[in-house]
């Protein structure tokens, strides 16, 4: 976990949005890079120009590939138009049902990572057709 309220935000958009674990690490790893590549000021006061900049530096400095860019633009996308909204107005999307997967686990388990629990979908697999 990080002690960012700003990065914790975020996390708490993805999981409220059931993100995959792996995507969850991979765009706050990239929101992170941004936020120091730009001296570690705050992302509202960053813009087009400084993300320009930022994927610009990947691509020629760091020679990532262009999926590898995609996902660090990704990452920033969802950092400046979803969490101080979603988690204001759905604060208890985690707990409600509307929010919940349409096949649910029958179990819940401990999330690797934060230690709460939560129920995960089922896999494709454990659905049967006629």
């Amino acid at each position: 976990m990080t002690n960012s309220p700003f990065l914790e935000s975020i996390r708490h958009v993805m999981r409220t949005k059931h993100y995959l674990i792996q995507i969850e690490l991979t765009y706050l790893l990239w929101i992170k890079r941004f936020i120091l590549f730009n001296q570690k000021r705050h992302p509202k006061n960053l813009g087009e120009q400084e993300v320009t900049t930022f994927l610009t530096h990947l691509a020629v400095n760091r020679e990532v590939t262009s999926s590898t860019q995609n996902s660090a633009l990704c990452a920033i996308v969802l950092m400046t138009s979803l969490p101080a909204s979603l988690a204001r107005k759905y604060p208890n999307a985690v707990k409600e049902l509307k929010w919940q997967y349409l096949f649910p686990s029958t179990t819940r388990c401990e999330h690797p990572y934060d230690g709460h629990f939560c129920r995960h979908h089922l896999h494709s697999t454990a659905l049967a057709c006629g």
